[in-house]
């Protein structure tokens, strides 16, 4: 693919990396996996808050045996022994109940941080797959850049359709060097003519919109093909190297003043002659003379 082939390689490797991100997607995963151990905790947190009301009723118990043993006990109707016993029992299910609680309260603080480690993944794997995505435009956009870098060093394309003709004689594989004109598309459908003509500065204020245009076309000698009638159209607002630029249209497109239809081959040259004044012979004849002896007078 020759200077295209980094730019394709590296466009490749980005769209593999992002399609097997987003297939494989790793990160679903881990997380599906962290929701299951979520879902086990509560279930076993929910066991836990079973029991521990279990304890605590067993607590309320063992409290209020203790509490008819000490009354026996200073009643004298009991020994020592069987009141120490009574409270041995009662701080026992104490015990019980504050572990329960505290397994209780480190069940929350897991579940809570397995429960950051998914909003985690979540926000780290947007974080990928944006930086993946922008990677992967990045060099989509160099690609392109090279295509059509490669395309303006190799390839002669057209902006319309038409036929192909070459003005030089060529053969394969010889050397074009950029600026060659290596052929000319003449299109099917040539549309509105539009002609432009260099008007010289010296007589440009003479030339106005609408004024009557003669052309002699180049390879129709105008005895034999007559002339093409165009009509000005518009001119430029400056000069360029002394020389203002006249644009004419040809309502009778290339009919010939001697009703020939000239043959449109693209790009047709010419001299063009155009009409400033309609002026009879003998004005022609006077005007100079006029000026002539407005001069001597002054």
């Amino acid at each position: 693919m020759g200077d295209i082939q980094s730019s394709y390689s590296s466009f490749s490797t980005a769209v593999i990396n992002y399609t097997n991100f987003i297939t494989l997607n790793l990160s679903e995963q881990e997380k599906n996996s962290l929701k299951k151990q979520i879902t086990h905790r509560e279930n076993y947190l929910s066991n836990l808050r079973k029991q521990l009301e279990i304890k605590r009723r067993e607590l309320k118990i063992a409290g209020s045996d203790f509490e008819r043993e000490k009354k026996l006990f200073r009643n004298k109707i009991i020994s020592e022994y069987e009141m120490e016993n009574a409270e041995q029992i009662y701080l026992g299910k104490q015990q019980e109940v504050q572990q329960f609680e505290t397994s209780i309260a480190l069940e929350k603080v897991q579940s809570s941080q397995i429960k950051g480690s998914v909003e985690k993944l979540d926000v780290q794997y947007q974080q990928d797959k944006n930086q993946l995505l922008t990677g992967l435009k990045s060099t989509y956009r160099e690609l392109l850049a090279s295509i059509e870098k490669w395309k303006q060093m190799y390839m002669l394309i057209s902006t319309q359709t038409g036929n192909v003709t070459f003005n030089t004689f060529w053969k394969r594989n010889q050397f074009v060097t950029a600026g060659d004109k290596v052929f000319a598309i003449v299109s099917r459908n040539p549309g509105q003519l539009i002609g432009k003509i260099k008007v010289s500065s010296s007589g440009s204020g003479k030339v106005h919109i609408g004024q009557r245009v003669n052309i002699r076309v180049s390879g129709y000698p105008y005895l034999e093909y007559g002339l093409l009638q165009a009509k000005t159209k518009s001119i430029s607002l400056v000069s360029n190297n002394d020389f203002y630029s006249v644009e004419v249209d040809f309502p009778k497109g290339l009919h010939s003043t001697v009703n020939k239809e000239l043959k449109f081959t693209g790009e047709m040259n010419g001299t063009a002659e155009i009409i400033t004044e309609n002026r009879s012979l003998m004005e022609r004849i006077s005007t100079p003379v006029k000026l002539l002896a407005k001069k001597s007078v002054e």
